[in-house]
């Protein structure tokens, strides 16, 4: 029992941690998050910080605190399986693919700042490694729930009003992106269900570049976010 508080203990440190930094990072405005967000020219003119720093800064206060809900919600669904170790391989992964996806896929002159994209990636992690490791009803639940909002975004789009309420677009990609991450790390999930899920989120990350590219115009390049 000891164990178990403190590996909740643990995680509930890392997100705090995390939701600290992004409560930070919002009070530097438009000019710390013009130095920490993603744009393709920029990294690859050697500003390679932005790779990782753009998932800790958000658009607005509501975008910052409704990605603290995120975090909140990931420990709330997946505390039975996570240990932090596993909580940070998902976070790197999925923010990994994330940024080096919009490296290669976006357009210089759009960015992207946001966590969403982590949360979707970590949330089909944990979904993926209690398909292994059980409740297995529960990690179904997870996987289909992240489908069906994958899936209402790439028909639908964005649920009304989102676009406003967080002071920029809705990037899609990055949500794709961050579950082929969460799936690529779930090392301990099965395997066959894991490269379904990365298949079906190259294909949709591919179709979301081209559909945000041509809808954005320059002018509102950099309100894209995630």
């Amino acid at each position: 029992m000891s164990d178990q508080r403190s590996m909740l203990l643990r995680l509930g440190a890392m997100a705090g941690a995390l939701a600290l930094v992004m409560l930070a990072t919002d009070r530097g405005g438009d000019v710390l998050r013009g130095w920490l967000l993603l744009e393709r020219g920029a990294v690859l003119g050697g500003e390679v910080w932005r790779l990782a720093t753009a998932h800790l800064v958000n658009l607005s206060t509501v975008h910052t605190l409704l990605n603290n809900l995120g975090l909140g919600l990931i420990l709330i669904s997946l505390w039975s399986v996570l240990t932090p170790a596993m909580l940070a391989r998902a976070v790197v992964f999925s923010g990994g693919a994330i940024s080096l996806g919009w490296v290669l896929l976006m357009p210089e002159g759009v960015t992207y700042v946001g966590f969403s994209g982590i949360t979707h990636g970590v949330m089909g992690f944990g979904g993926l490694v209690m398909l292994r490791v059980g409740p297995r009803w529960f990690g179904w639940l997870i996987l289909v729930c992240l489908a069906a909002k994958l899936g209402q975004e790439f028909f639908n789009g964005a649920v009304p009003g989102a676009d406003a309420a967080i002071g920029g677009r809705v990037s899609f990609i990055s949500h794709t992106l961050g579950t082929f991450g969460g799936a690529l790390a779930a090392r301990e999930g099965p395997l066959w269900h894991r490269m379904a899920v990365m298949a079906v989120c190259v294909v949709l990350s591919l179709i979301h570049a081209e559909r945000e590219a041509a809808d954005l115009p320059m002018a509102e390049r950099a309100r894209a976010d995630g």
